[in-house]
């Protein structure tokens, strides 16, 4: 991976030194939905000959796939023999050749895969909506699988959020359960916001590290869709590992409910002084 590849080399080396991170467990169901992904991203990119730019990100994620699950049979040493490993090695080196032509035109645009969302995701209790009345835990333990396998797939590839949403309620109705798509929507949605949520809290942890008084503050969508406990919460500043309460119940970040919308922000005291004099 030579310098003249700055973003897709970056990304994918990054990716790879952060998935040699995790444990055993870990890596076993993090590297079976990697080559789900992959065969995913490898038969979309066949139907995007034309499209350049959407194939070129399709790629950028590939590569990120590839680095990760040569990293990841190097730590396991199962199924990761030489040719297994050669031969990832070499399909990363093409991928980013591809890449590499055309790069300029995209730079900047590829996100390294967040791993701490995943690994929430992809945690055997990680689902939040079964703390919720509205669980998917009634669905039966087969379609609550793979309802969780398909949302680990689509934030591994980035999708948009509507083609997340029509997968899983194509799950659902195969199962009949009424109102598929409104389910869906609630489900992909919900779970997502919270798996990012972990990733955007790893992140205020580091950033706390080095920047001394951060802190958190709810950032509630105030419109008509505002629920009283978003209402309620927004503008709420906390420490960065103290829990944001409401009504004597406390929150670890948003999401506060199903469909909720807000976000935890970073907040520093002269940030606050200076939006005041500002206004």
């Amino acid at each position: 991976m030579s310098e003249s590849r700055p973003v897709a080399s970056k990304v994918a080396r990054e990716h790879g030194r952060e998935i040699l991170k995790l444990e055993r467990e870990e890596l076993l169901r993090l590297r079976a939905i990697h080559e789900t992904a992959r065969l995913e991203l490898v038969a979309r990119l066949a139907d995007l000959p034309g499209e350049r730019f959407s194939a070129q990100h399709l790629r950028v994620t590939l590569a990120q796939i590839d680095s990760a699950l040569v990293a990841m049979n190097r730590k396991l040493d199962e199924h990761g023999t030489r040719a297994v490993r050669r031969g990832l090695r070499e399909g990363l080196a093409h991928t980013l050749a591809e890449i590499a032509q055309f790069e300029p035109k995209f730079a900047g645009m590829a996100g390294a895969i967040q791993l701490d969302a995943l690994r929430r995701i992809a945690e055997p209790e990680g689902l939040l909506l079964d703390r919720y009345e509205a669980s998917v835990a009634r669905y039966g333990a087969e379609l609550r699988g793979d309802i969780q396998r398909r949302l680990s797939v689509h934030l591994v590839r980035r999708s948009a959020v509507r083609e997340g949403v029509l997968d899983v309620a194509g799950k659902l109705e195969t199962s009949a359960v009424s109102g598929a798509r409104w389910r869906a929507d609630r489900i992909v949605r919900t779970e997502l916001h919270n798996a990012l949520s972990v990733g955007n809290q790893a992140s205020l942890e580091s950033a706390a590290e080095v920047l001394p008084g951060l802190k958190r503050e709810w950032d509630s969508t105030l419109d008509a869709r505002t629920s009283s406990i978003c209402r309620a919460l927004d503008g709420q500043v906390v420490r960065i590992r103290e829990p944001f309460r409401y009504s004597g119940r406390e929150i670890a970040h948003p999401p506060a409910h199903p469909n909720c919308r807000a976000r935890a922000v970073p907040w520093r005291a002269e940030w606050a002084e200076l939006a005041q004099q500002a206004g």
